[in-house]
C-alpha cells in the first residue's frame, strides 16, 4: 500500500500554537479594557439623556400651569420624577430601578428667565448602591464631556422630595448650591412651600 509522507500532513506545531495564543492574550490585553470602557460611557450617555428627559418634562410642566408662572426672582420650583410622569424612565441603564422621589428636578427663576437643575438616581439590581447625575444645571447636560457628571450617589446623600415639607433641612444641603430663596415642592397635584 501507500505510505503517506509527513511533508502533506498539515497542521500546526506546538511553537505555532504558543506564539497564536500569546498573539490573542496580547489582543484580548488591548481590546477587554476598550470596550469595557465604551460600554461604561455608553451606560453614563444614557443617564444623561435621560437627565435632558427630565428636565424637558419639568419645562413642559411648569410651563403649562399658570400658577408656577408667577415664581418670584430667586425661588424655586421642586418636581420629583413621580410627579413628571415616569413612563419613560422603566430602563435606566444598570438595569436598575430609578428612584421616582429621589430623583427630581429644580426650577429656578433668575431675572427673566429660568434655570433647570436635574438630579437622578438609579438603585443598582440587587445591590445597595446608587447611581446617577448628581445636581447639575442643563447646561452643564450639554457640554462635550457631559458623561463626566454621572457618578456614584452615597445612601446617605438620598433625600425623598415628598418629605421635604416636614423636614425641609434634608434638602437644604443638597441645593444650597442653586442659592433658592424659597422652595415650593409640586408632586402628586399639590403644591406646598417652605423657605430653603
Amino acid at each position: 500500500m501507500f505510505k503517506k509522507s509527513k511533508k502533506n500532513q498539515k497542521g500546526f506545531t506546538l511553537v505555532e500554537l504558543l506564539v497564536m495564543l500569546v498573539i490573542l492574550a496580547v489582543i484580548m490585553i488591548i481590546a477587554v479594557p476598550n470596550i469595557t470602557g465604551i460600554l461604561s460611557r455608553n451606560r453614563s450617555t444614557t443617564y444623561i439623556e435621560d437627565a435632558k428627559k427630565l428636565i424637558t418634562r419639568a419645562e413642559y410642566k411648569f410651563r403649562g400651569n399658570s400658577e408656577t408662572m408667577q415664581l418670584e426672582k430667586g425661588n424655586c420650583i421642586l418636581m420629583s420624577l413621580r410627579y413628571l410622569d415616569n413612563a419613560e424612565f422603566e430602563s435606566p441603564p444598570n438595569n436598575g430601578e430609578y428612584l421616582k422621589d429621589q430623583s427630581f428636578v429644580v426650577v429656578k427663576r433668575e431675572n427673566s428667565s429660568y434655570n433647570y437643575y436635574v438630579r437622578l438616581v438609579e438603585k443598582l439590581k440587587n445591590k445597595e448602591e446608587y447611581r446617577g447625575v448628581l445636581l447639575n444645571s442643563s447646561k452643564d447636560l450639554y457640554q462635550e464631556d457631559s458623561y463626566s457628571l454621572v457618578d456614584n450617589i452615597d445612601s446617605s446623600n438620598l433625600f425623598n422630595v415628598n418629605s421635604y415639607i416636614s423636614n425641609p433641612d434634608g434638602v437644604k444641603g443638597l441645593i444650597s448650591s442653586i442659592g433658592c430663596n424659597n422652595v415650593s415642592v409640586f408632586g402628586d397635584g399639590e403644591s406646598d412651600s417652605s423657605d430653603a
